[in-house]
Order: structure tokens, then sequence, then C-alpha cells
């Protein structure tokens, strides 16, 4: 079942989101995960209805949003209002997570049914640009209790001293979507927006300071962010709840584009992994006061077995079969 929920965020904008909950799972121990999307994309795009709906089948309570100023006016052809688009920054989207997040905690989101069947965690899934945009809102609240970044950037400065140099000269930065064949244009603060994000406040920086679970997906053949953004990732994080998988021959997009017309080996393997690391919780909780009193990492403690082209520790693979 899917249904709509909207809220009016800090600068008076509509931010959408869906809310996918299974029909057949009456748990009342379902985890609630919120799915971040990355540039130029939004709920509706690709793999992310088929993504939310699967992972809600495994027993999740999923909620997939969009950010208000990420607006489009052709959603099927992935047109945006780019009067919008242009106007939209690193910071505004955090904090629309962010909002989302205390909302959900504050009772406001979730009918009295999915009340009920949530077990008051929230995992966060982010995507590329979401994958930062997550670790960033992780970071910024206690409530987060798991995270899952799926072939995401590791710094929100990407441009070259040559790009923005002419940014800065000529006050927006412009350039064809050829998927598309729209112009995309954005404007001289989205740019001095994310330079803000450096030193203490840059994504490894916010890395290093989480200490909650957390899996890094990167495909191996991913050309737009490198997978030795997942490396830098995970060596900036903490390695006693981190571990890091790279998915053996997939893309960005996990071999999709949009619109959806089927998953693929490289998809599904990415949702089986993010389905596992629910049977991971109770694995994390026991061995988490082992850790306060070892000095030796987790991971140097697991055997990894392989199924279906997938690598799952031995507490993993014993709670799958």
């Amino acid at each position: 079942m899917k249904r709509e929920y909207n809220f009016t965020n800090n600068i008076s904008e509509t931010t959408n989101c869906d809310i996918y909950i299974s029909d057949e799972n009456n748990s009342n121990n379902q985890p609630l995960v919120i799915l971040v999307h990355g540039f130029r994309a939004f709920k509706d795009w690709g793999f992310f209805p088929y993504m939310a709906s699967e992972i809600a089948k495994a027993g999740f309570i999923v909620c997939s949003i969009d950010f208000s100023l990420n607006t489009l006016s052709d959603r099927e052809k992935c047109i945006f209002d780019m009067d919008r688009f242009r106007t939209n920054t690193v910071t505004q989207e955090i904090s629309e997570i962010n909002q989302f997040i205390d909302l959900i905690m504050q009772g406001c989101v979730l009918n009295k049914d999915e009340e009920n069947k949530w077990n008051k965690e929230i995992y966060l899934i982010g995507h590329s640009l979401g994958g930062g945009l997550a670790i960033t809102a992780a970071s910024k609240t206690p409530y987060v209790k798991k995270l899952v970044t799926i072939n995401s950037i590791f710094d929100f400065d990407i441009y070259t001293d040559k790009q923005k140099e002419k940014w800065f000269s000529l006050g927006y930065k412009e350039f064809l979507d050829s998927n598309t064949n729209q112009m995309i244009k954005l404007d001289l603060k989205f740019l001095e927006d994310r330079l803000t994000y450096n030193n203490e406040r840059s994504i490894l920086s916010m890395v290093s300071k989480l200490n909650i679970p957390y899996l890094i997906l990167h495909s191996e053949n991913d050309v737009t962010v490198s997978p030795r953004a997942a490396n830098n990732l995970y060596e900036a994080s903490n390695k006693d709840y981190s571990k890091k998988v790279i998915l053996s021959k997939a893309n960005h997009t996990l071999g999709v584009s949009h619109p959806f017309t089927a998953s693929n080996d490289s998809l599904d393997n990415a949702i089986h992994i993010n389905k596992a690391i629910y049977f991971i919780r109770k694995f994390i909780k026991i061995i988490n006061p082992m850790v306060q009193r070892r000095k030796t990492p987790i991971h140097d403690h697991l055997h990894i077995y392989k199924k279906g082209g997938i690598s799952f520790s031995n507490m993993e693979y014993l709670l799958l079969n």
C-alpha cells in the first residue's frame, strides 16, 4: 500500500513524500526507512518506487521524500521547473530531511495503524548526492539508528577550480542534460552553500562522528561517482559499525533508467543487501558491549559467506537461511 504525505517546510514550501507499507506484514516491530534521492532525481524516478515497495515487503515502513525545490514540470520526461530548481541548496535539502524526521517523532506523519507497526527506529538510505545528504542529516539527529549509502559522494565540493572560477564570474552555472536536452541552470548560492561544508562540516568529518551501523554500497562500474568514494567513506568511518560492499558489474543507477521498465540483478542485489541490514540489528546490539571492552573491530571476528553473488557475514548468513 502506498499513500501520500506532505508538510510545509522552513521556507513555506511543500515537501512531498510517499509512504509504503506492506499489507501482508502485520508485525509491530517494523523500522521506518527514509529514501533520499540524489541530484536531478526525485521520489518517482527510475528504481525508487520499486526499491521502496520491495523494502516494505521485507518488513519496513518506507518513506520516499521529494525535496520542495526539486520541482518538475514533466515527471515522466524528467523536465525540471528551472526557476525553482536553480535556487535549491544542500542545506535546504538536509533541513527538509531533519524536519521530516522531527515530524515523524512528534507523531505527525504515521497514521494509527502505521504507528502501531513502527518499532520507533529510523534508518536512512541515500543514493548519490542523497548519500551525502543522508550522512549529514544523520549526524544532526539522535533519531537515526542505521544508515545505508548507495553510490554516495564523499564531498559536496565536486567542482574543479576552473569550473568554480567561471561560476563565480558569471553568477550561475549552465549545462545541457544530454538525456532530456534541458538546459540546467544553477544559481551562485548553490555553489556557495556547498563550499561551506568543509573541515568539521565535511561529509567525511560527519562520517567519522557516526556511531551507528553504516552500510556503504557502491557499484563496481560507477563512472558518475567513482568507487574510490566508497573507500574514502569507509576509511573515515568507525570500523566497529561500518561495512563496505562493492556491487559487481553495476553502474551508478543500478542498471535502471527513467521511466522504470523492469528490475535487474544489480538493483535486486542492492535491495537484497538493504534487506540484510534488518537482520544485523540483533547482532549489532549483542556485540556492542564487546566493542566497548575490546580494541579489535567487529569485522575481524566475522566469516564471510557468498550466496547468489552477494557476501554475508556469518551472523547474517544464519539469519537469512
